[in-house]
């Protein structure tokens, strides 16, 4: 049966495409100045208030530093447009820079954005003498948790073994409605994460694994039509 001689080339590319990890987002920091570290998860639970915190340092010893300084945080939801700022020029807790962001900014799911500016002298914002900043990706979705991952996801992985177990039993017994069946499933897999992503959060790379799965689909697809009205004449 032709489908047999795809199977396992499909299955590995797959399996080696669904391990890879989402790309992470560098941090831009200056030669010299302030480093702004960020000590906090970047994901986060729709309308959940957060407290961003951060931790500002002298780039060439490391020493924290706790006065004289403006911090300036602005924050973009999904779409781009710039839904937070805040100043903040006193430290909590010792050592943080804090920014209390309400939860009726996250009330929806996807990609969000901030930028953190510190410089000093307080109250210099031209001509500041030293300065530092960072920006980072927020994944906002219904649980908290951003799966990285088709094996995180529980309907997902249900459904890509079921189609793959289809299509296994099918090109094994030579019934190639089975691999047929096998191959709508991971046509759905594939059209599921191109909309939802793997928590309601897509990007490149989710969008990836999604054509890998409707590409996979549509050779399982067309082969075992082919197959089956192949079978069909013969009869």
């Amino acid at each position: 049966m032709r489908l047999s001689k795809l199977l396992i080339f499909s299955f590995i590319f797959l399996i080696s495409i669904s391990f890879v990890s989402a790309a992470k987002i560098n941090s831009q920091q200056f030669v010299e100045g302030y480093v702004i570290r960020i000590p906090q998860d970047n994901t986060l639970k729709v309308g959940q208030d957060y407290a961003f915190e951060f931790h500002i340092h002298n780039i060439s010893d490391g020493t924290p530093i706790t006065t004289n300084l403006n911090c300036s945080f602005h924050l973009y939801d999904y779409t781009g447009e710039h839904i937070y700022e805040g100043w903040q020029a006193e430290v909590s807790h010792h050592f943080d820079y804090g920014f209390d962001v309400n939860g009726g900014n996250f009330t929806t799911p996807g990609e969000y954005w901030y930028n953190i500016l510190c410089f000093s002298p307080v109250g210099q914002k031209e001509g500041a003498r030293f300065g530092g900043y960072n920006s980072e990706i927020i994944y906002v979705t219904p649980t908290g948790i951003t799966f990285n991952s088709v094996l995180n996801n529980p309907i997902l992985l249900i459904l890509g073994l079921l189609g793959l177990a289809l299509v296994l039993f099918g090109a094994i017994k030579g019934i190639p409605w089975f691999g047929f069946i096998g191959a709508v499933l991971f046509l759905m897999i594939g059209i599921y994460t191109m909309i939802y992503g793997f928590d309601t959060v897509t990007d490149l790379y989710t969008r990836s694994v999604a054509l890998v799965f409707i590409g996979i689909g549509f050779i399982f697809l067309f082969t075992s039509a082919y197959e089956w009205l192949y079978e069909g004449g013969e009869d």
